[in-house]
């Protein structure tokens, strides 16, 4: 699994390297896929792919601290994002309809301390 390390503050988004898929359902991608990230410091590990008629990014908190994540998919002018909210620990499966054709797909997760005011659902 990849593993993030946190961007000095307000930078370019750090570039996470693309795992190789473990699913037997999950195939290769005809095409690349790009993930960026920006962490705050927190230890999130992300893996991303494609299933042939879903775009997915796995998110594990590693950390000792609740996390909020965005994670936008993006190809070409089809944009999705969704919102999770990971206890320290947890895991979850981020998963998003692609309809067009995709090129290249691009997938941005952003995380911060979870807090009262930044709970994701």
């Amino acid at each position: 699994m990849s593993h993030a390390q946190p961007g000095e503050g307000g930078g370019q988004p750090d570039e996470l390297s693309m795992p190789a898929l473990k699913d037997a359902t999950i195939m290769p991608s005809p095409f690349p896929i790009a993930v960026m990230g920006r962490l705050d410091g927190l230890k999130i590990a992300v893996e991303a792919g494609y299933t042939g008629a879903d775009a997915y990014a796995r998110l594990n908190n590693e950390g000792q601290v609740a996390a909020t994540c965005a994670v936008h998919f993006r190809a070409g002018s089809d944009t999705r994002r969704r919102r999770r909210q990971l206890d320290a620990g947890q895991q979850a499966l981020i998963v998003a309809g692609i309809r067009r054709r995709i090129v290249t797909l691009r997938v941005y997760v952003s995380c911060i301390e979870a807090g009262p005011g930044n709970r994701g659902s």
